[in-house]
């Protein structure tokens, strides 16, 4: 509102102004004329008082007057002719030009008046961009305040529900987890179930070796699973050895690897393979192992005959069964050792 009252009394204050300074000029040419039509009557008046003083020149003091210029010549007065024309020239070109000035000057306070309303409409124009800007910028602030409840209330929901997601997941894993161990167990249950096992029986020796006679004996290796055993594998040595052994005792033997075999056994087959392990006996060894007895002393020895069979299962799981057996002097009875007969 400050704007257009200020807009509104601007032309009204150029209007006043304008007339105010004619009245100031036609009053000071006024006073100029006034003056000097007092100075040319107080000038007539001083000569007639003159006059009346001085009686020179009246009738009864007539005056004789020699006139010293009888006039201009041609010359002088064509000059003064041209001087008063140039003069009149100099004349109407200053009031040209005082009247473009005047009208340069009444041009631009009428721009300048323009001017005024343009930045007084243009402020007006900004002021409502403003207020229109503010009431966005509060439409904004309250759309996004409604739109942060709603995006808070969904991520409540999707929070709730990735809850519930996360504890139908875990439920679920622990019930893969136990189906998988029900599986494992069910795999475990099955795979021992329809695996091959591999048992050794051991045939009683006729004789036992004297002095410079390799060992010989005849053993079976059976299938007692219900699956094929592939790639058997068997290995055989013999030692004289302390009998019986004690749990945790090693063995005493050094396997033999110049007659080994590899075959596949069907469920419940056997093969029997002929085995002469190791070395020849010497004196010292043959009558240790006739006697059951090293040099007469107490303690009481045998001939053990040790060997490992390896193969894989249907499953191609590998395997292994180690076998022990003592055959006792005099007669070569056979013993099967309580410690190292074992199948996995």
């Amino acid at each position: 509102m400050g704007g257009k009252v200020a807009t509104q009394r601007r032309p009204t204050q150029i209007r006043c102004m304008l007339p105010r300074r004619s009245l100031a000029i036609l009053s000071t040419a006024l006073f100029l004329m006034g003056s000097q039509a007092k100075k040319q009557v107080g000038g007539d008046a001083t000569k007639r008082d003159s006059r009346k003083a001085d009686q020179r020149g009246s009738d009864s003091l007539p005056i004789a007057v020699k006139l010293l210029n009888a006039g201009k010549s041609e010359e002088e007065r064509t000059q003064d002719v041209d001087r008063i024309a140039e003069q009149k020239k100099t004349d109407r070109w200053t009031i040209a030009l005082t009247f473009l000035i005047f009208a340069a000057n009444a041009g631009m306070v009428y721009v300048a008046i323009l001017q005024r309303q343009t930045l007084a409409s243009q402020k007006a124009a900004m002021d409502n961009q403003e207020s229109a800007l503010r009431d966005t910028i509060v439409k904004m602030g309250e759309i996004a305040d409604a739109q942060s409840h709603d995006t808070q209330a969904a991520l409540g929901h999707a929070k709730t529900s990735a809850d519930a997601a996360i504890a139908a997941a875990r439920a679920s894993e622990a019930s893969v987890a136990k189906m998988d161990a029900q599986l494992a167990q069910t795999k475990e249950a099955s795979h021992r179930e329809l695996r091959a096992y591999i048992g050794i029986i051991a045939d009683p020796m006729a004789a036992l070796p004297s002095a410079g006679e390799t060992p010989s004996f005849s053993f079976e290796v059976r299938n007692f699973g219900k699956t094929p055993a592939y790639d058997v594998d068997i290995r055989v040595g013999f030692a004289i050895s302390p009998y019986p052994h004690k749990h945790g005792e090693a063995m005493h033997y050094a396997l033999d690897d110049t007659e080994r075999t590899s075959f596949v056994i069907d469920p419940g087959d056997s093969r029997s393979p002929q085995s002469r392990p190791g070395h020849q006996l010497t004196i010292f060894e043959a009558a240790a192992v006739q006697s059951g007895r090293v040099n007469g002393g107490p303690q009481e020895v045998a001939l053990c005959i040790s060997g490992l069979v390896t193969y894989l299962d249907a499953f191609g799981e590998k395997h292994s069964r180690p076998f022990c057996i003592f055959y006792l002097a005099p007669d070569g009875a056979r013993a099967y050792c309580t410690c190292h007969n074992t199948s996995d």
